[in-house]
């Protein structure tokens, strides 16, 4: 019993007629007859009754049950080694902050499974200050970060920027600053310094993202000392804190438009810090990976980063 079993004997159970099916798999009648005859010695059981059209019996019922199944099975079976010789299939683990993930993965997946739908995505939430390793370690197979220095042993393309903005509710601003509040945020977007704000109450973000790293700079670099009010881990708790009242932030301007409705938005007051407060953000995964690696794939490389870069313009548009 074989493959070419089942192909023979469903072809005639499907027309009913040695003759048909014969002439359907390209093939004599004798070839045909022999192979079902052979078939029946095997099994021990007759599967038709030669009449005309012929009639399967209960044991050729039974068997053709079994002989889709098995075949439906091995369609399956060469259908997922094709997609892995080709290296779209496995799971893809992609490493990236909470937020930043929350701001692009979304779409990345919605897109990406339309191209490769046997590859799942799966999200491993880590600090930028982790990816590099996590990459070089194997614990991910992508990073989306921003890298630095640490790009040892990795291969990196940058696919966006990310600027760092003071944002505050309207309300908080009047109450701190008063009649001169549009006059010291002008001059706070024209420096790209902080001190013009004097103190003023702020919400602050746990120091293990990039985005920390920039706003430490900022304020080193200005002798600025920032009167914290909360201290959270989340941008996401830190906006909604921000929103709150409880003071201003400094924010991805990417991820505070993603987070906020255009209602809250339209709240709170946004202003830029310049060159200062931008750094990149890119894909990054390893320089060498295995060759069992669905990073080894150019293809699939490619794909994410155009899906990303695509992903991210329509989150900030």
């Amino acid at each position: 019993m074989n493959l070419t079993s089942f192909e023979y004997f469903t072809a005639v159970a499907k027309e009913l007629s040695f003759t048909r099916a014969a002439q359907q798999l390209h093939t004599s009648q004798q070839t045909l007859s022999a192979h079902i005859a052979a078939l029946e010695k095997e099994l021990g059981c007759t599967l038709f009754v030669r009449t005309v059209p012929l009639q399967l019996t209960y044991g050729g019922q039974r068997f053709l049950h079994y002989a889709r199944r098995i075949q439906e099975d091995v369609s399956q079976l060469r259908a997922e080694f094709r997609h892995m010789d080709q290296k779209d299939t496995g799971v893809l683990r992609i490493g990236g902050p909470a937020t930043r993930s929350l701001v692009i993965m979304p779409q990345i997946a919605e897109v990406f499974r339309q191209y490769f739908p046997r590859i799942e995505l799966q999200m491993v939430i880590c600090p930028d200050c982790e990816i590099a390793d996590k990459l070089r370690g194997g614990a991910i197979d992508i990073g989306i970060a921003h890298f630095g220095a640490d790009a040892f042993h990795l291969q990196t393309v940058d696919f966006c920027r990310e600027d760092i903005v003071f944002a505050a509710t309207k309300s908080l601003l009047s109450r701190q600053l008063g009649s001169d509040a549009d006059r010291l945020l002008a001059e706070v977007s024209a420096s790209g310094s902080l001190c013009a704000l004097g103190v003023f109450p702020f919400v602050a973000q746990g120091k293990s993202d990039c985005a920390d790293a920039v706003i430490t700079q900022l304020y080193h670099a200005d002798k600025y000392e920032p009167w914290i009010t909360a201290r959270t881990e989340n941008t996401d708790s830190m906006v909604r804190l921000c929103l709150r009242d409880v003071g201003g932030c400094l924010c991805p301007e990417n991820l505070l438009k993603t987070l906020l409705t255009q209602r809250q938005l339209e709240q709170i007051a946004i202003v830029p810090l310049g060159a200062s407060a931008s750094y990149s953000v890119s894909v990054g995964w390893l320089q060498d990976p295995p060759a069992w690696s669905l990073t080894a794939n150019k293809q699939i490389i490619d794909a994410f980063v155009e899906i990303a870069t695509t992903a991210l313009f329509r989150n900030t548009n």
